[in-house]
C-alpha cells in the first residue's frame, strides 16, 4: 500500500523539484519508477531527451532497470539508470581533458593503492636523507602531489 506523500511525490509538477528520503524499505525506488513511467507515459519526456535515474549501490540499479524493463516498452530509449560512480566514470572518461584529467585514467583497487605508496615510499627513501623521515606532512604532501598530478593523469614516472 502506498501513502499520500508517495503519490504527491510521483505526481509532483515537472517544472518543480521534488525531494524524497525515507529509511531503506520504505519505497523510493518504487517513487522512482513511477515517477519516470508517469513522465514517459505522458509523454513529458520526448526523444531524443532523456531521464537520468542515479542510485547508490548496483543492486538497486539493477533492480530499477527490471522494473522499468518490465513496465515500460524500450525503455533504454529514454531512462539511464546507473549509479552515482559510473555516472561519474563516464563523465570524466568523456570530458575528463576539459579538467586535466586523462581520459584514459584507471581505476585502482585498495591492493594496488598500497603499493603505489610503497613504491612513492621506496623512491623517497633512496633520493632523501634521513632527516626527511621525521617530517609526516610533507611526505603525505608530497605523495599527494604526485597521485593528483602524475598517476591520476596517467603521466607516470
Amino acid at each position: 500500500m502506498r501513502d499520500d506523500s508517495q503519490i504527491k511525490a510521483i505526481y509532483f509538477p515537472v517544472n518543480s523539484s521534488v525531494f524524497v528520503t525515507a529509511p531503506p524499505g520504505h519505497g523510493k525506488t518504487y517513487v522512482m519508477i513511477k515517477r519516470i513511467e508517469y513522465l514517459i507515459s505522458r509523454n513529458i519526456i520526448k526523444l531524443p531527451s532523456k531521464i537520468l535515474a542515479l542510485t547508490f549501490s548496483n543492486s538497486a540499479a539493477d533492480e530499477m532497470k527490471k522494473r522499468i524493463k518490465s513496465n515500460i516498452p524500450h525503455c533504454e530509449k529514454y531512462v539511464d539508470i546507473m549509479t552515482y560512480h559510473t555516472f561519474a566514470y563516464m563523465l570524466l572518461r568523456k570530458y575528463g581533458n576539459y579538467v586535466d584529467i586523462n581520459r584514459a585514467f584507471t581505476i585502482i583497487n585498495e591492493k594496488n593503492k598500497f603499493e603505489y605508496i610503497n613504491n612513492y615510499y621506496n623512491t623517497i627513501l633512496f633520493n632523501t636523507s634521513s632527516d626527511h623521515w621525521g617530517q609526516e606532512y610533507k611526505f603525505r604532501s608530497e605523495y599527494n602531489d604526485w597521485y593528483n598530478t602524475k598517476y591520476l593523469q596517467g603521466k607516470y614516472d
